[in-house]
C-alpha cells in the first residue's frame, strides 16, 4: 500500500506564518505613520483656528489676550476665557488631551504674541516645533524655535 502524506510539513507552515507576519508589521508601520500625518494636519488646523480667533480679539479689544506675565510661554487653556466668543471650545493636541499648545504675549507696547506647537514629523528644518503669530521675539521659549512658515 502508498503511503500518502498529505497537509503541509513543518517548514512550510514557518515560511507561511513568517511572510504573513512581515506584511502585517509593515501595514502596521504604514499605518502608524498616516495617523501621526494626520494629527500633525490637525495641529496645522487648530493653530490657524487660534491665529484668527486672537486676531478677532485684538480687533475688537485694541490687543491681544493676555493670560499672565508678558514674555512667558503659557499653555492656551488659559485662553479659553478671552476667547471664548471667538473660539469655543479651545482645541487640545489630538495625540496627548493633557498637553496643549502654548501661547505667550508680549509687553503690549509690542503688540505682539506668538503660538508655539510641536508636531510629530519633522516640518520645519530639523526641528518638530514651530512658532507662529505676529512680530514674534525669538528669545521666546529659550531655544531656538523656527517659524512656520505654512501657517
Amino acid at each position: 500500500m502508498k503511503k500518502f502524506n498529505r497537509g503541509f510539513t513543518l517548514i512550510e507552515l514557518l515560511v507561511v506564518i513568517f511572510i504573513i507576519g512581515l506584511l502585517a508589521s509593515i501595514v502596521v508601520v504604514s499605518v502608524n505613520s498616516a495617523r501621526s500625518k494626520a494629527r500633525d494636519t490637525k495641529r496645522k488646523a487648530d493653530i490657524k483656528s487660534f491665529k484668527t480667533a486672537i486676531e478677532l480679539y485684538a480687533n475688537d479689544n485694541g490687543r491681544y489676550p493676555s493670560v499672565g506675565a508678558d514674555n512667558l510661554g503659557y499653555n492656551v487653556s488659559l485662553l479659553a476665557t478671552p476667547l471664548t466668543t471667538f473660539l469655543n471650545p479651545i482645541p487640545n493636541d489630538p495625540k496627548a488631551p493633557t498637553q496643549y499648545y502654548y501661547y505667550v504675549r508680549g509687553p503690549e507696547a509690542n503688540n505682539s504674541y506668538a503660538l508655539l506647537v510641536t508636531f510629530e514629523n519633522i516640518l520645519y528644518g530639523t526641528s518638530h516645533a514651530c512658532k507662529t503669530g505676529s512680530n514674534i521675539n525669538t528669545a521666546w521659549w529659550g531655544v531656538a524655535v523656527p517659524i512656520c512658515t505654512d501657517l
